[in-house]
């Protein structure tokens, strides 16, 4: 019984961890645990001789809860989408681009589209993390911030990535951050260098004409 709820995160069994990994790993649980069971025995056995009962429910208690614990951030970490790719990545990282990719247009379309801005600025800051010059996320984080009146922070995430990308929609909003930061003398060059770049920048204010398309 006591295995059972310490493999109650990988069961599925409690929260947000509903995928069930211990379908993946069932014969390493199984083995794990009955290599220890014998020496797992005799020290319980030892323990409760030289201790007493009370020194034994302690002991036993405090090997439950880091188990539980342990196994709980498993769990997560295992049905953790975001975990799964990057370590996906370390395997291959030919993946690296491509799961960028579908995490920016995840976060623009699917969290962003849902209302959950918060969400989508994680996702790209998570993309940012792994590939500091990903031009979707840069561009989608740096009018993410912009659209939320955080015109500061829009401009750290803009103004270094413009420098060396000709890119017109992250000028666009980097010229937009620039004018609620009151400097409007910038703000113009970035603006004009955004409709130079790419005319239809001044009216591309949707979603779908931000998100960042893999070539």
């Amino acid at each position: 019984l006591a295995y059972a709820v310490l493999l109650a995160p990988s069961l599925g069994l409690a929260g947000q961890h509903l995928t069930g990994s211990l379908a993946h790993n069932r014969y390493t649980y199984a083995l794990a645990f009955l290599v220890f069971v014998p020496a797992l025995q005799q020290l319980l056995v030892f323990v409760r001789r030289r201790c007493g009962r009370a020194v034994l429910g302690v002991a036993v208690a405090a090997v439950f809860v880091s188990l539980l614990l342990q196994t709980w951030e498993y769990a997560a970490a295992y049905n953790h989408k975001d975990v799964i790719a990057m370590r996906s990545v370390a395997v291959n990282p030919e993946l690296k681009a491509h799961l960028a990719n579908k995490s920016v247009l995840r976060a623009v379309y699917f969290e962003e589209g849902s209302g959950r801005a918060a969400a989508a600025e994680g996702v790209l800051r998570r993309v940012l993390q792994y590939l500091p010059e990903h031009p979707g996320a840069t561009r989608n984080l740096g009018r993410l911030l912009a659209a939320q009146s955080r015109a500061a922070e829009a401009r750290a995430v803009l103004e270094g990535y413009v420098r060396t990308v000709p890119d017109g929609k992250a000028s666009w909003w980097l010229g937009q951050a620039l004018r609620a930061l009151g400097e409007h003398g910038e703000a113009e060059v970035h603006l004009r260098r955004a409709l130079q770049l790419e005319p239809a920048a001044g009216a591309a204010g949707s979603r779908e004409q931000m998100v960042y398309e893999a070539a």
